[in-house]
Formats: structure tokens, C-alpha cells, sequence
């Protein structure tokens, strides 16, 4: 009897202790997959980071080599205005001259002789009419959207863009400044005017969201609001941009296989609404024939360079 009750204590004991060491197995583990996911986390933050302050320092150094141009394209053009008015101006007095002393040798000459009329030919203007009219349009986008601003030739064209930006924070954060200096949403500032089209391209900041249905929801709910508040207005949404085939095979987030399911989602989205919404594959006018953005387009392997910013601008003309 007392052997039971001893073998009864015994296994009581041991049940514990296996219990106790499960329970504290299962916490380890626990700990392990929350450390690991938090640095995956901080990790995937980091690189959001270095991207952001490398277009940042690109577009200050591009900016500041902008307008150093615009200040000599703008130095040339007074020069070159200067020396057309000094040059009508001599012109103008020749002619004058000219027919003064026609008049006189006319006059001397003969009174009977009948007058001819001097003909004028009219003025003809040389440079040729623009591909596209982007005086009422609309670009919402992240920091590629923005390197489109400063590098193409777009400048009447309005821009909601912010570096970072995506289709979370495009419905929440101010980043268009009125003209009395209010810091608006985009939302609050499509209130504000109407325009004739409107482009979106957003996706490149989501390529690391664990749910790619969360990121076509949320694209989903931008448009709609883009399209209440501009009934009038041709949507385009512009497919992402490739990456470098470097910075894909480098890269578990920004890559080309990324994008290319991103792009298919985003052309259902376009056919899903309909009339007044299109989806404008603008990867094809910068990327090579393997499907990726040439090596010599980009600095980080992501943003565009002046000459490729160009070749999309270009595209926009020819395609919308």
C-alpha cells in the first residue's frame, strides 16, 4: 500500500515537472519567433529608411544641378532676347531708310507712275505645337512620382507626392500645401479643384506587406475617392516601376516577381471600375528586354534618372 502511494507521489511529481518544462519550452519558442519577427521588421524599416535618404540626398543634389541649368538656360534666353530686339531694330531702321528713299526716287522720277503696295508676309511660329496638354492634370505618387516632377518636362502638371508615400498614408497624411499654407490630405485637396486627369502610382513602399489583398483594398478605396471627388476626371492607374535586375536578385522585398503580381492586381482593379478608369502599363517604356530597369537608369537600382524620367514623360504623351 504504501509503494502505491509512493509510485502515485512519484508520477505526480514527474507530471509536474513535464508539464512545467513544456510550458516553459513553448514560452522560449514563443520569445524566439517574437525576437525574429521584430528584426525582420527593423530590418525591412531600415531599408525603407536608406532608400528615402538616398532619394532624398539624389534629389537635392539633382535639384541644385536643375537650377543651376534653369538659371543659364534662363541667362541665355535674355541674352539671345537682347540680341532678336537689337537686330529687328537695325532691320526696322533699314527698311525705313529704304523706303524713303524709294518715295523720293519715285517721286523724283515720275507722278504718273502708279504705286505698288509693298506686301507683308505674315509671321510663322517655328517651334511645333506640344504632343500633350498636361495644364489640367493631376500625378499622385510616392518618390518616383516626385522624381518625375523634377526631372521631366511636366512642369504645368500638379503633383501630390511625398517620399514614402502609399495608399494608406496618401488617404491620411498632409502633404499638399494650399495657397495660403495649409498642410491638406490628399482627399481634402481633390475638394479644392477639378481636373481633367488624374495619374496614380503607388506600390513601390508596399512591396513588404504580408497581404497583398490589404494593398489592393486600400488602392481600391484611393481610387474610389479620386473618383467621387473628381467625377469628371479620366483615372490612370500607371503600373509600378521595375527594378534593377541587381537590385531584384539582391532584394527580398524589391523585386521584379513583387511587382509583376502587384501589376496583375492592379489591372483587375482598373477593369473592375470600368469606364473612366485605365490601367496604363508604363513599365514597358523603361525597362529592357528581360523586363527589368536597365542598370544605367537608375543610381539605387529604384528611382529614375533624368534620361528615363524623360522616356516615361514621352510615354504619357503618346499613350493618354
Amino acid at each position: 500500500m504504501e509503494n502505491k502511494t509512493r509510485n502515485r507521489k512519484v508520477k505526480y511529481h514527474w507530471g509536474r515537472i513535464f508539464v512545467a518544462t513544456f510550458i516553459l519550452l513553448f514560452f522560449i519558442l514563443f520569445v524566439i519567433v517574437l525576437v525574429i519577427y521584430r528584426s525582420m521588421q527593423n530590418d525591412e524599416f531600415r531599408k525603407r529608411q536608406e532608400l528615402d535618404y538616398s532619394f532624398v540626398e539624389i534629389f537635392s543634389q539633382d535639384q541644385s544641378d536643375f537650377n543651376s541649368v534653369e538659371q543659364s538656360s534662363q541667362q541665355s534666353i535674355e541674352q539671345s532676347d537682347q540680341q532678336s530686339t537689337q537686330q529687328s531694330s537695325q532691320q526696322s531702321t533699314q527698311q525705313n531708310s529704304q523706303q524713303v528713299q524709294d518715295s523720293s526716287s519715285v517721286s523724283a522720277n515720275s507722278s504718273d507712275s502708279p504705286t505698288v503696295p509693298t506686301q507683308t508676309t505674315p509671321e510663322t511660329n517655328s517651334q511645333p505645337a506640344a504632343q500633350g496638354d498636361f495644364s489640367n492634370t493631376l500625378f499622385i505618387g510616392d518618390s518616383r512620382t516626385r522624381g518625375l516632377q523634377l526631372y521631366s518636362d511636366l512642369s504645368e502638371a500638379t503633383f501630390y507626392t511625398a517620399t514614402g508615400l502609399n495608399v494608406t498614408s496618401a488617404m491620411t497624411k498632409p502633404i499638399v500645401t494650399d495657397a495660403v499654407g495649409n498642410q491638406l490630405t490628399v482627399p481634402q485637396a481633390l475638394k479644392t479643384r477639378q481636373f481633367d486627369k488624374v495619374y496614380i502610382m503607388l506600390g513601390v513602399n508596399e512591396l513588404g506587406w504580408a497581404y497583398s489583398d490589404v494593398f489592393i483594398d486600400k488602392y481600391r478605396q484611393l481610387v474610389q475617392t479620386v473618383r467621387q471627388e473628381q467625377p469628371n476626371a479620366i483615372i490612370y492607374i500607371q503600373s509600378i516601376l521595375p527594378v534593377t535586375a541587381e537590385k531584384s536578385a539582391s532584394d527580398a522585398i524589391y523585386n521584379n516577381p513583387k511587382i509583376d503580381e502587384y501589376n496583375r492586381l492592379l489591372q483587375q482593379l482598373a477593369t473592375e471600375f470600368g469606364e473612366g478608369v485605365s490601367y496604363l502599363n508604363v513599365r514597358q517604356s523603361v525597362m529592357d528586354a528581360q523586363q527589368n530597369l536597365p542598370a544605367d537608369a537608375s543610381v539605387d537600382g529604384i528611382h529614375l534618372n533624368q534620361p528615363y524620367c524623360l522616356k516615361w514623360a514621352d510615354f504619357l504623351r503618346q499613350n493618354s
